[in-house]
């Protein structure tokens, strides 16, 4: 008869033979999945699998444990190689790990020992790689650049996600800059099966709007899965037929996706696609008020200098003219002519000029300065909910020590000290019995 094992027997026994048949870790390759935060120790628990089928579900999967300890030696070593050290779903790795059943509950695990960063990457990743090659050869990639990006973009086609947090981002940076952006906003899905043609037919949506001076497609940061969407090559050959620029400002900085290579131009986030618009257009009123003054200044010394010239021969053809004669009339009437053909068409000229440049000028100064006062009365607005006076006729009382001043933590009085209420119509004085921490 055989003998009988407990539980806890039979677990072991079982993680000893796969010690015995894994006797130093071994490699396994396949795709992140259901990767946690670290746990309170630090530790790290996903899965890994091997590549699904399209279609079709996968074929294997298995736990992973990845310790405290182990993680801060494989972030270090990464680090050394100048790579950042992270797990995440979608992400195609090659870990070293040692097969093992955890005793008290029976699980077969891996248990990481190890990482390979040049392995590592996403099936996503490899997949942009070749599109973006093969997109290079055929030339699409650089036909958006080659567009001439506005002086002034203020007409902007805006692709994203209705209500997103990426479309809030980008469209408060535009509000708080004062200058008068017209956006166009053509929704579309960022994340799915369906982004590739609905960013498509989004992007096409902006050839009806009239004088367009910029698109940008953007959205906030995701997993390399959820961008991997935008690595679909009809994105890309769109972007190349536009006739005017694109800005791409999809995920995070580190992030790179196939419309980041097509466009015109790449921001790091919504904030920084928005302020690029802002960027621009502060440089050309820039430039505006700089040509301004330089009209200006180079201006008064020519006018200066022809009244010198008009009044010099006003009082020359005066003393001439105190003998009055045909031949005479004859020259003060040809230098008269002369005078206002040649001068006064350049003083009519420069102040048209100054005139065009002031109300260019004062209609962007005057949309900075409405911004700003808006700004300023919602700041006022918020320190005046903040008045104590305010929260103490409310019912509210403030804590001060024997010195006058503010106590903000039981940490600062111990018992007996003396602690004075201030309330809206007077002051208590009261003695700490107690000190209790909540």
């Amino acid at each position: 008869m055989s003998r009988d094992f407990t539980v806890l027997e039979l677990n072991r026994t079982a993680g000893e033979m796969l010690s015995m048949a894994f006797p130093e870790p071994v490699w396994v390759r396949g795709v992140v999945v259901l990767a946690k935060k670290g746990s309170p120790a630090g530790h790290v628990y996903f899965q890994i699998t091997d590549p699904c089928p399209e279609g079709g579900q996968t074929p294997a999967a298995a736990d992973c444990a990845l310790f405290a300890g182990e993680r801060v030696r494989i972030a270090r070593e990464v680090g050394r190689l100048g790579l950042l050290f992270t797990i995440e779903d979608g992400m195609e790795a090659r870990f070293q790990v040692s097969p093992g059943i955890y005793e008290r509950n029976g699980r077969f695990s891996y248990i990481v020992r190890g990482f390979d960063p040049e392995y590592t990457g996403s099936a996503s990743t490899m997949h942009l790689k070749r599109l973006v090659e093969k997109l290079q050869m055929e030339g699409i990639l650089g036909e958006n650049g080659t567009l001439p990006f506005p002086e002034v973009p203020l007409r902007v086609g805006l692709v994203t996600a209705e209500n997103s947090a990426a479309a809030e981002d980008f469209l408060q940076t535009l509000r708080e800059s004062g200058y008068p952006f017209e956006v166009f906003t053509s929704w579309a899905p960022m994340q799915g099966v369906e982004t590739a043609a609905g960013v498509t037919a989004s992007l096409v949506r902006l050839l009806t709007v009239p004088d367009l001076d910029v698109a940008v497609i953007t959205r906030g940061g995701g997993s390399t899965t959820d961008l991997a969407w935008f690595n679909d090559e009809s994105i890309a050959r769109t972007i190349a037929q536009l006739p005017f620029p694109v800005i791409s400002g999809i995920g995070h900085e580190t992030d790179m996706t196939l419309p980041d290579f097509a466009a015109h131009t790449r921001a790091k986030t919504p904030t920084h696609a928005a302020m690029m618009l802002v960027n621009s257009v502060a440089g050309f009123v820039d430039a505006i008020e700089d040509s301004a003054l330089r009209l200006g200044r180079s201006a008064s010394p020519r006018l200066t200098l022809e009244r010198l010239k008009l009044s010099q021969l006003t009082s020359t053809l005066a003393r001439k003219a105190e003998r009055p004669s045909i031949h005479f009339i004859g020259i003060i009437s040809r230098a008269t002519a002369m005078i206002q053909g040649r001068v006064l068409p350049r003083v009519s000229g420069h102040h048209r000029a100054l005139d065009q440049l002031q109300s260019r000028i004062s209609g962007l100064v005057s949309a900075g300065l409405s911004a700003r006062l808006s700004s300023l009365e919602r700041m006022e607005a918020t320190l005046s909910g903040r008045d104590p006076e305010k929260m103490l006729a409310l019912g509210w009382s403030l804590a001060l020590d024997s010195t006058g001043k503010p106590i903000s933590s039981v940490s600062s009085v111990v018992p007996r000290d003396t602690v004075y209420l201030r309330l809206s119509d007077g002051k208590l004085k009261t003695r700490v019995e107690k000190v209790e921490k909540t």
